[in-house]
């Protein structure tokens, strides 16, 4: 007998085959309902020439291992390979043929093989894994380490006073202090006055290796969004850029009035500082005339008389004295004795094109005419204008930094809003109130040097900012039309003591594309 699977030769009684491991169980049944299959084949005898039916003769045993019956669970021999399932074997008898055994179709019925994912299943669950992870550290930092580091969010008010009613060492109270300080100064936006004397530079980024784009002069106001290694973050004049934090302070500085080269020698001629262009102009108001002096003060010679009614014309100022010119010559004369010549005083025209091209102004007046103008007036100005403010006249060739006009107009003033100002006080209102309205410090300085002279000579100075009382008088036209424009007056008037009075409500005015400012004012008798 034969096994099916290899070919070997197998006794009757064997359970497995010796050499491929098959279970021969089935050759039982086999053996009982067609014996004759499990008979050799007759061999032919050489000598006889016959076939003959031979004893099978059991070969030599060879000691093999005792093998166990399965039981019920398919339980197989340790040897016995596990490819071969019931159903395999169940085949084999199916491939059972008279004429021996043989099997058809093998098959490998062993595991089949994993299946790979492609590329982009790949790709997915690891950038998906990536972005679980990284949310996980978010969350652990939101929500368990920054609580940690930075205490709980508290408003700055609860902060505060924790820090300042908490006994601690002397050691833990410095740190308090400390801790306190860094709370004030993270509140942001907070307001800084510049206190450089000669100006204080914007720089590109915060340290002096960065370049300079803008200078900014003393008194400035400045709006601080952020601090850094002791540079300020900044923007004025529609440029952003940092300033040293070593020239700002919390409070507005004290200025010192323009002072002039003081000389021992009193028929030495002093020259202001500085000077003033196209300032205001009056007329002397004492009958016995006008001391013409060298110098800002009664101990300088005097060089003439100005005889009473006079128009005289500012260039410059010192206290209460202003720099004049007289008969070909220059001097001081006490303002005191001068009474402005009213009407509309020195509204100075700003252009700030966006790229350099001509503009065209006119301003029409609906009363009154024009006393000066610079650059002189052909029925309106025709200008070059570039993007920094400067400005060429055409007819003439000359630059300027603004257009300057006077009229004599006095229209009926709204005195319903304003504010009272001692005249000591005049340029430290200017300087807060000038910023807020719009002006930038180019702008506001020149005000402020033309109109504090006159005002801090008074008592109190009750101070308004007209609108339609101005702007319908003298209409202002500019071709190409601007994106944007602010025009300022101020009209005041002297008052021995302070007034109720409601302040007005200030609007914000933002700079956006071709930009026209102007300002101007008028003193009221």
């Amino acid at each position: 007998m034969f096994c099916p699977n290899c070919g070997k030769e197998i006794k009757p009684d064997d359970l497995f085959c010796t050499s491929c491991g098959t279970k021969l169980d089935f050759l039982q049944q086999v053996a009982q309902e067609q014996p004759e299959f499990l008979e050799e084949a007759p061999q032919e005898t050489p000598e006889q020439g016959t076939w003959q039916e031979e004893t099978p003769q059991e070969a030599p045993q060879e000691t093999q291992p005792v093998q166990q019956e399965p039981d019920d669970q398919n339980e197989y021999p340790e040897d016995y390979p596990e490819e071969y399932s019931d159903e395999y074997q169940d085949e084999s008898q199916d491939n059972y043929q008279d004429d021996g055994y043989y099997q058809e179709d093998y098959q490998d019925y062993s595991a089949p093989p994993r299946k790979r994912l492609p590329i982009w299943a790949l790709i997915l669950i690891i950038v998906g894994g990536v972005a679980v992870i990284a949310a996980i550290v978010i969350a652990l930092f939101f929500f368990i380490l920054k609580p940690r580091i930075q205490g709980p969010d508290l408003p700055t008010e609860i902060r505060t006073e924790e820090v300042t009613t908490t006994e601690v060492p002397t050691e833990t109270t410095t740190k308090s202090d400390s801790s306190k300080e860094t709370t004030t100064q993270a509140t942001y936006p907070k307001k800084k006055w510049a206190t450089a004397k000669d100006g204080l530079l914007l720089r590109e980024g915060p340290g002096k290796q960065y370049n300079a784009i803008y200078l900014i002069l003393q008194g400035t106001e400045l709006t601080i969004d952020k601090e850094e290694n002791n540079w300020a973050h900044t923007t004025i004049a529609g440029l952003t850029g940092w300033c040293s934090c070593d020239y700002l302070t919390d409070t507005p500085p004290e200025i010192p009035q323009p002072t002039t080269a003081v000389s021992s020698d009193p028929n030495t001629l002093v020259y202001p500082d500085p000077w003033i262009d196209y300032g205001y102009h009056g007329y002397v108001n004492t009958t016995d005339g006008l001391m013409f002096r060298l110098g800002p003060g009664t101990n300088y010679t005097a060089i003439d008389v100005i005889p009473y009614g006079t128009e005289v014309a500012e260039e410059g100022w010192y206290g209460d004295w202003i720099f004049i010119k007289y008969n070909g010559r220059y001097g001081w004369v006490n303002s005191q004795y001068i009474t402005a010549s009213g009407g509309m005083a020195k509204p100075a025209i700003y252009l700030y094109p966006e790229t350099t091209q001509i503009v065209s102004v006119d301003v029409e007046l609906s009363e009154g005419t024009f006393t000066r103008t610079a650059p002189l007036y052909h029925n309106g100005w025709n200008v070059l204008a570039a993007p920094n403010g400067t400005l060429t006249d055409l007819a003439s060739g000359k630059t300027y930094d603004y257009i300057f006009w006077e009229s004599d107009s006095e229209p009926a003033y709204d005195w319903s809003e304003g504010y009272v100002v001692a005249g000591k006080d005049t340029r430290a209102f200017l300087l807060d109130i000038l910023p807020k309205m719009g002006l930038i410090p180019s702008e506001y300085l020149e005000f402020i040097n033309y109109w504090q002279p006159r005002m801090q000579k008074n008592a109190y100075n009750l101070i308004t900012f007209q609108e339609e009382c101005y702007t319908d008088v003298a209409k202002l036209k500019i071709d190409p039309q601007p994106d944007s424009c602010l025009r300022i007056f101020m009209a005041y008037k002297a008052i021995d003591a302070p007034v109720e009075i409601p302040a007005p409500k200030i609007t914000p005015f933002e700079r956006k594309g071709f930009t026209v400012v102007e300002w101007g004012g008028a003193e009221v008798h």
